[in-house]
């Protein structure tokens, strides 16, 4: 049976499923048959779109005077 879910959410499924596995991260992807390094990718894009005040990257606001 094929699965007709778009890929990311398809990708965030896998995730939920290892959040909840207890397996570490190595012993997951070689239960799934999945590369480490493309997951751990996944794990991170998920993590930072739950968290966006801890992601890597911030904004600073940036003040210009006005001239007239």
């Amino acid at each position: 049976m094929t699965d007709n879910l778009p890929l990311q959410a398809r990708r965030f499924r896998i995730y939920q499923r290892f959040k909840q596995s207890n397996l570490t991260r190595a012993a997951y992807c070689r239960q799934e048959g999945i590369t480490a390094a493309q997951f751990i990718y996944w794990c991170k894009r998920f993590e930072q779109e739950s968290n966006p005040t801890e992601s890597s990257s911030t904004l600073a606001q940036v003040s210009t005077p006005i001239q007239s």
